[in-house]
């Protein structure tokens, strides 16, 4: 029975792809039979994504159909708002956002703030984004990220959502400067600033005074270390007094290096290349280190700088062609913000325009 079930998924959906941890309903019928009680198997439902159920049913021939359902969602714009008492994240969340859209909010503002160190107490931030409600008004997932603001420390920051003619999606300020840049501030999340870098730092093992070339991130072991920046691994081993340490070289002269890592992540060796925000290790204490914590280093033209003073290159460009495109994509942003309802108010979805007329 379970052999036919799974034959009859075949042109449906490829088993191979259930991971670990999915739910999934089976149905048994049971009957005596000469006094002897038989179970045999009557179908078989799961949800391999939150729009889509794949159904298993045993058919009057004792065979198995299958049949897959694709749920219908209304897209709406909501906007999540608010001031910082907390956190950034437990801020957010209170004030409609979800774990998803945090995350994704952070990879936007991952070059502009340094959330280790510059988020503080009555900071503003505004998010306006996608979600989707089934019949119910339920939300089922979020979308996109279209705006977000964060006035904190110095001048406000808006960043806009923008897709350019050929395809490759950003944020970019009002006046369509992009948001990212060479580096991130931080390859780290959620970790605190343990020592600074330094000219003069007394050594905590040592016992005297050196010059601390980079910047510690203390973080509980196995916290994931990104990588700040595209570029290519030089080395990926063990290095003396720093432990399990790899160094990656990037465009315009730069290096970053990474030091008392727990252990590397998969791929990461010699020659391999890696993209910004991608997991390269995790962090831990090997080498000379008093305690978890991670080690980073930026060396540029094969000088050490302090990563968290550089004024690094942006991103892609807008070419003039795709600044008026830019513009009005700002400006039709900024009449949806207006308009969106509460992400924490789920009692008047509004229904969103996607700018063609479809909902």
């Amino acid at each position: 029975d379970a052999a036919r079930a799974i034959a009859s998924m075949r042109d449906v959906y490829d088993l191979r792809r259930l991971r670990a941890g999915r739910e999934i309903n089976i149905y048994l019928a049971t009957a005596d039979v000469d006094g002897e009680t038989s179970t045999w198997l009557n179908g078989v439902s799961f949800r391999p994504d939150i729009d889509r159920s794949i159904t298993v049913a045993r058919t009057h021939d004792d065979g198995f159909a299958t049949r897959e359902t694709i749920s219908q969602f209304d897209s709406e714009l909501v906007r999540a708002r608010g001031s910082i008492t907390s956190s950034l994240y437990v801020d957010a969340l209170a004030a409609g956002a979800t774990d998803r859209i945090v995350v994704e909010l952070a990879g936007v503002l991952a070059y502009a703030i340094d959330f280790q160190r510059s988020i503080r107490e009555g900071d503003e931030f505004d998010i306006l984004f996608e979600r989707f409600v089934d019949e119910e008004g339920d939300v089922a997932r979020t979308g996109d990220i279209l705006y977000a603001r964060y006035d904190g420390r110095g001048d406000p920051m808006d960043f806009f959502r923008f897709e350019t003619p050929d395809g490759i999606v950003g944020y970019y300020s009002g006046d369509g400067e992009s948001a990212e840049r060479l580096l991130m501030l931080t390859p780290i999340n959620g970790a605190r600033l343990s020592s600074h870098f330094s000219r003069a730092r007394r050594h905590p093992i040592l016992g005297y005074t050196r010059r601390h070339n980079g910047t510690d991130f203390a973080a509980p072991r196995g916290t994931p270390i990104l990588a700040s920046g595209n570029g290519v691994v030089e080395r990926a081993d063990r290095f003396g007094s720093f432990g399990n340490y790899t160094r990656l070289r990037h465009a315009n002269g730069f290096q970053t290096m990474y030091a008392h890592q727990s252990r590397f992540a998969r791929g990461i060796r010699v020659g391999a290349r890696v993209t910004q925000g991608q997991v390269i290790g995790y962090v831990g204490t090997t080498g000379r280190s008093t305690g978890p914590h991670l080690h980073y280093e930026v060396h540029l033209n094969g000088n050490p700088v302090n990563p968290m003073t550089l004024d690094l290159p942006t991103g892609r460009s807008l070419n003039a062609d795709e600044i008026p495109l830019f513009e009005a994509e700002r400006d039709r942003i900024i009449a949806l913000r207006d308009a969106a309802s509460s992400a924490a108010d789920e009692a008047s979805p509004q229904i969103a325009d996607a700018g063609n007329g479809a909902p």
